[in-house]
């Protein structure tokens, strides 16, 4: 079942909602979704079904957003019934004067807006595809671990027990560590050797189980679960969105420059730490030109830009721990807890501030650096409230990789080709897009709000445009983007109409990877939309650039 259309009569009367548990029958889902629909007044509910969540949004008659029906488990169903269990379901109930119409599809993703993937293996730059190239020198051998380091972890690792034990009355349990045959096992499964350091502190012990503070605020995670973590979802880490419509696709440095590869995720990037807050340490082997094989950094929920340099080796933190315990730099704030706090943030890295919100009032652009602390650490600014903004102010700021404009009166957008922007959004009443030209870097540009009609001939000058939102604005000569100008665009977003006008000179560019029509549209004309370009899709044309979890219920979600 790829679009079905059911029109159905006025709603019966209302059943116990406790009873969609035991739904199975598709005419009898929609019978249900009815009646709920028509308990809240809405003219339009769209909801899509995912593996593990439900999305619901509602409008009224004027196409506002209003309370959405609960509806959740009765969309489920029809996805348990009308799919193989892998495929999205999206619904449509809409009022008309007749009754009520129950559209569904499973060609669809997502509905408003709509969004299309037509090419699944186009990656944004920084956002490699799993099987990158093999770093030389890691490849898996009998050679016993390195006996001088082997012998300073051994050592270091019994001070720490010793140290511990002095302070807490008990000594730490770290389990036994493991034999050399069973870590070139767990190297085996893994595909490579794993760093040195790494290799003596497994020798020693089994992992950290209660926090004990080894490696600091990071807890050393059993051998067995390096392994099964490695090749979860993977092979390796991925640290940011690899999506074709994320959040945000660009990719920030960590500090120090040039350690750690500016990528989305790696295959030679493996999770050895974790720690209570859903945080977790990997080491690295395959470093920047700047760093070190075996080097530790951390990511996860409380990294929302860059990645977090940790240390050159887990031995580097093993020595900065056992020297505060030597020194008294640490605290027990219990002593049934087996965790120490430590002074200085061992185990974690060091705290950026990469981003900057900054709300401009009659302040120029200038002044804003100006107030910087440290301008070569900002790598992504927003600019909100402005009246005349040049984005050529933005100068000193060398690592400038975002910028995002807010309600501004007017943008310039002349950019200084040294500084390696890649994406920018503009909000503002008027903007001038020459000074965009021939920029080397910049390869995401979303345009809203202008209020007098823009072109897109200037976009042609930016040689690595890839991803382009335009539905924010009204575009005089749109139907040019089907042009060779831009046989570079991979990612295009355009209004309902906007997509109209292209098709009608079939003028959508062949070699789009993806494609996202913006606002609340009816289900039969995001499929017409979504089967049109999928028959003229230039899947896997062009070049593709390398080197998200189940959610819940959502009332009025993304769709």
């Amino acid at each position: 079942m790829s679009y079905v259309v059911s029109s159905l009569a006025r709603p019966t009367p209302a059943t116990d909602e406790s009873k969609e548990r035991d739904v199975r029958d598709e005419q009898e889902c929609e019978r249900l979704l009815i009646e709920r629909v028509a308990a809240t007044g809405a003219h339009l509910v769209h909801a899509i079904a995912r593996p593990g969540s439900v999305a619901v949004r509602s409008y009224d008659e004027n196409g506002r957003g209003m309370g959405s029906p609960r509806i959740f488990g009765l969309v489920r169903a029809m996805r348990e019934a009308s799919s193989d269990g892998r495929r999205h379901l999206v619904v449509e109930i809409r009022r008309r004067a007749d009754g009520y119409t129950v559209s569904r599809s499973t060609e669809l993703e997502s509905l408003s807006p709509v969004r299309l993937v037509l090419d699944p293996d186009y990656r944004y730059p920084g956002h490699p595809l799993p099987g990158m190239p093999r770093p030389a020198g890691i490849d898996v051998t009998d050679r016993p671990t390195d006996p001088v380091v082997l012998a300073e972890t051994t050592a270091l690792v019994e001070e720490f027990v010793a140290l511990y034990t002095s302070i807490k009355g008990r000594a730490p349990d770290f389990g036994r560590g493991r034999t050399e045959r069973e870590i070139v096992a767990a190297e085996t499964e893994l595909g490579f050797r794993l760093p040195e350091e790494v290799r003596a502190l497994y020798r020693v012990v089994e992992c950290d189980p209660e926090e004990y503070g080894l490696l600091g605020a990071q807890r050393l995670l059993p051998l067995t679960a390096v392994v099964e973590w490695y090749h979860e979802g993977g092979p390796g880490v991925a640290v940011g969105e690899d999506g074709m419509f994320p959040t945000c696709a660009v990719v920030f440095e960590a500090s120090p420059a040039g350690h750690v590869r500016r990528l989305s995720r790696s295959d030679w990037w493996v999770t050895i730490t974790s720690d209570p807050g859903c945080n977790y340490g990997a080491i690295d082997l395959d470093p920047g030109p700047r760093g070190r094989r075996g080097q530790l950094f951390e990511f996860g929920r409380d990294f929302h830009g860059p990645v977090g340099y940790i240390a050159e080796s887990v031995t580097v933190v093993l020595r900065q721990v056992v020297e505060a315990l030597r020194t008294g730099a640490y605290e027990d704030p219990d002593s049934e807890d087996p965790y120490l706090e430590f002074d200085d943030g061992l185990g974690r890295s060091a705290e950026t501030d990469h981003h900057r919100s900054v709300r401009m009032g009659g302040r120029g652009v200038d002044d804003v650096v100006a107030d910087l602390v440290d301008p070569s650490e900002v790598q992504a600014v927003y600019l909100n409230d402005g009246d005349v903004i040049g984005l050529g102010g933005l100068a000193p700021l060398p690592l400038l990789r975002e910028i995002s404009v807010n309600r501004a009166n007017h943008v310039t957008t002349t950019l200084s080709h040294d500084q390696p922007v890649e994406a920018l959004s503009i909000d503002a009443r008027t903007v001038d897009l020459e000074g965009l030209a021939g920029h080397p870097t910049l390869w995401s540009l979303k345009l809203t709000g202008v209020e007098e009609a823009v072109s897109v001939e200037s976009l042609a000058a930016v040689p690595q445009l890839a991803e382009l939102d335009l539905s924010g604005v009204e575009v005089r000569d749109v139907e040019r983007l089907g042009e060779p100008m831009f046989s570079g665009l991979r990612v295009l977003t355009l209004s309902a109409e906007q997509w109209g006008r292209l098709r009608e000179v079939n003028g959508v560019p062949t070699g789009l990877a993806a494609a996202s029509m913006t606002g609340v549209n009816a289900l039969d004309d995001a499929v017409a939309w979504a089967g049109g370009l999928r028959g003229r899709a230039g899947g896997g044309v062009g070049p593709r650039h390398g080197v998200g979890h189940d959610g819940d219920d959502v009332p009025g979600g993304p769709l």
